[in-house]
C-alpha cells in the first residue's frame, strides 16, 4: 500500500478510536453521577450526558468501521484488507459488526420501520435497565442501555458494550505502534 495512504488511514484511525474511547469515558462518569444522583433532576441530567456521550461513542466507532470493512461495492478493498492486516483485527471483532453501525448510520429508516410495525404503541426511548422491566413496552424500544449487564439494546438485540471498548484499545495500541513516523 501507498505509505501516504496508509499513514492518512492509521491517522484517522488514531483520531476515531480517541473520540470513542474519551466518550466511553464519559458514559462511564455519566453512570457514576446518575447512580450517585440526589434528585430526579440530577438523574435526569446524568442520563442526559450518558446518551450524548454514547452517541459520540457510536458515531465514532462507526467512522472506523468504515474505515475498516470493505463496502458492498468493493471500493479501497486492498487499503482495507491492508489496514485490519496491519492493526491484527481479528475477524470476529465488534469493530467489524455492520449491525450496529447500521442501526445509527439508518436511524430515520428504523424509526419509520417501528412506526409501520406498530402503529398504536407509542415508543419508548433512551432508557436504563434491562428491557424487560418495561413490560410490553420493551417490544419498542428504540435505545436501551443496561448498566448492570453493559449492554446496548436496540429493537430488542442486545450489544455488549465491554468487547467495543476492549476492541477500540487494541486497534489504537496497534495504529500507534504502526505509524510510519
Amino acid at each position: 500500500m501507498d505509505v501516504w495512504i496508509f499513514t492518512l488511514l492509521n491517522d484517522e484511525v488514531l483520531w476515531q478510536t480517541r473520540m470513542a474511547l474519551t466518550a466511553a469515558n464519559d458514559m462511564e462518569a455519566a453512570l457514576e453521577a446518575n447512580d450517585s444522583a440526589s434528585s430526579k433532576a440530577d438523574e435526569l441530567h446524568a442520563q442526559h450526558r450518558f446518551w450524548c456521550a454514547t452517541q459520540t461513542f457510536l458515531s465514532a466507532s462507526a467512522n472506523l468501521s468504515k474505515l475498516l470493512v470493505t463496502p458492498r461495492d468493493g471500493e479501497a478493498a486492498d487499503e482495507r484488507e491492508f489496514l485490519r492486516k496491519k492493526l491484527h483485527l481479528p475477524h470476529d471483532s465488534p469493530l467489524l459488526d455492520r449491525e450496529l453501525r447500521n442501526h445509527f448510520e439508518h436511524y430515520d429508516s428504523r424509526i419509520i420501520k417501528l412506526a409501520r410495525q406498530h402503529p398504536d404503541a407509542g415508543s419508548t426511548d433512551a432508557l436504563f435497565g434491562h428491557p424487560d422491566e418495561y413490560g410490553p413496552y420493551a417490544h419498542h424500544i428504540l435505545r436501551c442501555f443496561d448498566p448492570q449487564e453493559q449492554k446496548f439494546w436496540f429493537h430488542g438485540k442486545p450489544f455488549p458494550l465491554r468487547p467495543w471498548v476492549e476492541a477500540l484499545r487494541d486497534v489504537r495500541a496497534l495504529a500507534q505502534e504502526t505509524r510510519p513516523y
